[in-house]
């Protein structure tokens, strides 16, 4: 996958964390404030320590993405890093979110801003969240459809599978990016292209559906940050040779 056709800015995304952590009082519960900032639903602290750690990866992306592109700021870049790594490991999950704020400050959070508007420069734009929306609208109708059909039951348990994880993808985009989007249905088109057993056991109509919606999905993406969208097409084309056809 080609680094300058997928990357959007990873500054942008802890950057709207942080401000949303930066804006609650400082008596806020710091799991309940993580939850808020990061969207993350329910009480369970699974989730929420997976959201922590997927955050912590977003900000070292920033990070080696600013020391790519700014080399001169590495410095700043490098300190800011640990000041943020340092407010992660010592703040207090059974306390309140100052254990946290009271060692990444507002200051610490200008230069993050810096970070943000630097990568901007050379990174696309986020999607509309409309737009997000149809794209989870139709993997949402292409779930149902997969479940009404009569394909295989480990094909079908495969497809709902996967399709899910790109469903979660859209679901976790303002936070994640558009990669985890792009691998998701890399996935499974790769496993369409790949799996004799797996072509077999699709019709034409289901499998050209599948393909299609998902192939939506990433022009739309791609388009976004600046890859071509005429690869998925061609797939689509060509996958259409590959499934049995109906009778």
């Amino acid at each position: 996958m080609d680094e300058q056709m997928t990357t959007d800015n990873p500054a942008a995304r802890a950057f709207r964390v942080l401000k949303a952590i930066e804006a609650m009082p400082n008596t806020t519960e710091t799991k309940k404030a993580w939850r808020e900032a990061l969207g993350i639903k329910g009480n369970d602290e699974g989730p929420l320590l997976i959201g922590l750690g997927q955050f912590i990866a977003v900000t070292t992306e920033a990070v080696e993405l600013m020391n790519d592109r700014y080399p001169p700021l590495k410095s700043q870049t490098t300190t800011w890093h640990r000041t943020f790594t340092k407010a992660m490991q010592e703040q207090v999950l059974t306390s309140h979110i100052s254990t946290f704020t009271s060692r990444y400050s507002s200051a610490s959070n200008d230069f993050l801003q810096v970070m943000n508007q630097m990568l901007a420069i050379d990174s696309p734009p986020e999607i509309d969240s409309l737009v997000i929306l149809d794209f989870q609208q139709a993997i949402s109708n292409l779930i149902k459809e997969v479940i009404s059909s009569d394909v295989e039951i480990k094909v079908k348990e495969y497809l709902v599978k996967s399709l899910r994880k790109v469903e979660s993808a859209l679901d976790n985009y303002r936070f994640t990016g558009v990669v985890p989007v792009l691998e998701s249905i890399e996935i499974v088109a790769g496993h369409m292209f790949t799996d004799s057993n797996f072509k077999k056991s699709l019709d034409a109509d289901l499998g050209y559906k599948v393909f299609s919606t998902l192939g939506a999905v990433a022009d739309g993406v791609s388009i976004a940050t600046g890859a071509p969208p005429s690869l998925w097409a061609q797939l689509g084309e060509g996958l259409k040779g590959l499934l049995p056809q109906s009778v």
